[in-house]
């Protein structure tokens, strides 16, 4: 019978105890903040608000198909019914602008907000006065947008599908809801493979 000598297998535990607390620290790093007031424009309520840390577990993933183009979902949640989302493509270096949606997880919506590349890592709103940096990492032979930094206070907008006309898509009010995101706020989205 071998007795296993006490000292290397303490040294085993104690590096697998330090490799898991470095995995787990890893695991924990915020990779986004957003200062945000979320308001019910009909009602003039204030529905939720606050400043949020998000983590790499708090960004939800999906892979999605319009019109024939793969694209993944990302998503962060802001409180219970609702969440910032943001489409991303794999998109030619040169690419024009970007979309983020405030979603509404309680009933069906609308909600896009364009954002257009006015020079290199900086993007204006379309239709608004929102200004946001940001960067691009990578991906095989294209880029796709990684993070998000506001660099003034913007508002998001979301719709009821009676507050759009059907016919095409245009706002034919004001939106229901808006979120207030303020400058300073940002999100790492991470890359595709990342979640």
């Amino acid at each position: 019978m071998k007795i296993f000598n006490k000292k290397p297998l303490f040294f085993l535990v104690s590096a697998l105890d330090v490799y898991c607390l470095i995995a787990l620290l890893r695991q924990q790093k915020p990779v986004g903040k957003i200062d945000y007031v979320l308001i019910d424009r009909i009602n003039d309520t204030v529905i939720s608000q606050g400043e949020l840390i998000f983590h790499r577990s708090d960004i939800s993933v999906a892979r999605a198909t319009d019109m024939g183009v793969d694209f993944l979902r990302k998503e962060v949640q802001l409180d219970p019914n609702f969440s910032l989302g943001i489409s991303i493509h794999r998109e030619k270096p040169d690419f024009a602008g970007f979309g983020l949606s405030l979603i509404n997880k309680s009933e069906r919506t609308s909600s896009w907000d364009w954002f257009e590349v006015v020079d290199k890592g900086k993007a204006a709103m379309l239709q608004g006065n929102g200004h946001i940096a940001f960067s691009v990492r990578p991906s095989d032979g294209f880029v796709e947008i990684d993070t998000i930094s506001f660099t003034s206070d913007t508002t998001l907008r979301c719709y009821r599908p009676s507050e759009t006309d059907s016919s095409d898509g245009h706002w034919i009010s004001d939106p229901h809801w808006v979120c207030e995101i303020k400058r300073g706020s940002y999100i790492h989205w991470g890359s595709s493979e990342s979640k």
